[in-house]
């Protein structure tokens, strides 16, 4: 699987369906399983974060959402 550190449509291609974008620290994962224990069988810092090209459609819909397209793609 492909892992990458920024995301765009262009990545995804008819044999790219999904990519990771690496795995959680285990601080983040500890952190969400303590408010939300009912997880543990989905977060891990073991597990890989699987982002499918039918997400960038939905999170472009959502910029819209933020104050600038900066803040939109902080982590960029």
């Amino acid at each position: 699987m492909l892992t990458v550190s920024k995301l765009n449509k262009e990545i995804f291609t008819k044999d790219i369906k999904c990519v990771s974008l690496g795995k959680l620290s285990s601080e983040v994962a500890e952190f969400i399983l303590k408010k939300r224990p009912d997880l543990t069988d989905i977060i891990s810092a073991k597990q890989e974060i699987i982002f499918w090209a039918n997400r960038v459609a939905h999170t472009e819909r959502h910029k819209n959402d933020f104050m600038s397209e900066v803040e939109c793609f902080q982590g960029e």
